[in-house]
């Protein structure tokens, strides 16, 4: 059953006399208990996606299109609404949860307030945050602490453990590897695919390895999906001139560089990507849709 269904989604902000064009008519279904990554470059859109969803943009974005969370209408939500699904049924496992953590409250303190706010009766929610700090590893000591004194590895496990306890139906995790070194990167996300549960989760990040952790993965540019199917296909096996470069740059493959930079994006015609692109050519000036059955590529030149 489909949980999060976008259709046409558009993200404008405006700078100055400028208006930027962050997500170019994004269409997006996830079912529930599936797992999706969103890859990309800085400035492709991904952050400003889980925004849109969660209803945080900053005051001088926009957004229009349709965003259906188990069939409501998130762009038609009131303000009180929005502030009742997040958390409970919404959750974001923001990016640096050492700074995500109140510096003068102990961990315990800010886990048992949370879940308090989602419903939890106040003699379980002790139980229960302990409880799942003991599912991420984590010691009980651990309520006891601030978040000083927690490493990086320890307070993005404590964060999931605030997150999961609650059960939301979509889990949003934004850079979840993020500064953390290789055993902790994998501690992580073993972590988070253990206790999900039947949370549907959506990865935002530049982590390919992160992303094979998921079922599927998105690869976006310039505001677009230009490429998504099963996970470990797409990454293997890239048909987007996009994906390929990323699948290039990555350490393992020789960190190739692709040329040029993610520009402003004020006009949503042709090719997102073409003015990267070594096929470049007339063709990529006209409308190009996502296509495909299952894995799907928004590419005129692609392989097939």
């Amino acid at each position: 059953m489909t949980l999060l269904s976008v259709r046409g989604l558009d993200v404008s902000f405006v700078s100055g006399k400028s208006v930027i064009r962050a997500v170019n008519g994004l269409d997006l279904d996830l079912d529930e208990g599936s797992s999706l990554a969103i890859v990309g470059e800085s400035g492709s859109g991904k952050s400003v996606l889980a925004s849109a969803i969660l209803g945080m943009l900053e005051d001088n974005g926009t957004a229009r299109g349709e965003m259906l969370f188990d069939g409501e209408d998130l762009m038609k939500a009131e303000r009180r609404r929005m502030v009742a699904l997040r958390g409970k049924d919404i959750c974001l496992l923001p990016q640096n949860a050492w700074s995500a953590w109140d510096p003068i409250m102990r961990i315990g303190d800010q886990m048992i307030e949370f879940l308090r706010k989602c419903g939890v009766p106040k003699e379980e929610a002790p139980q229960i945050a302990e409880g799942y700090l003991g599912r991420c590893g984590l010691d009980p000591s651990v309520l006891r602490s601030y978040a000083h004194r927690l490493s990086g590895g320890m307070s993005q496990r404590a964060m999931i453990a605030m997150c999961t306890a609650v059960h939301p139906r979509l889990l949003i995790a934004d850079e979840p590897t993020k500064g953390l070194d290789g055993r902790s990167r994998k501690l992580v996300l073993d972590v988070i695919s253990t206790v999900r549960e039947r949370s549907a989760l959506l990865m935002i990040t530049h982590d390919l390895k992160a992303a094979r952790s998921c079922e599927d993965v998105a690869i976006m540019y310039g505001g677009r999906i230009v490429e998504i199917g099963p996970a470990n296909d797409v990454l293997d096996h890239p048909r987007h001139p996009y994906t390929k470069g990323l699948c290039a740059a990555h350490p393992n493959k020789g960190m190739v560089p692709i040329p040029g930079c993610i520009g402003e994006r004020t006009s949503g015609e042709g090719c997102c990507f073409r003015d990267r692109c070594c096929s470049n050519d007339a063709a990529c000036s006209g409308d190009i849709p996502l296509d495909g059955n299952g894995w799907k590529v928004r590419c005129c030149h692609a392989d097939r």
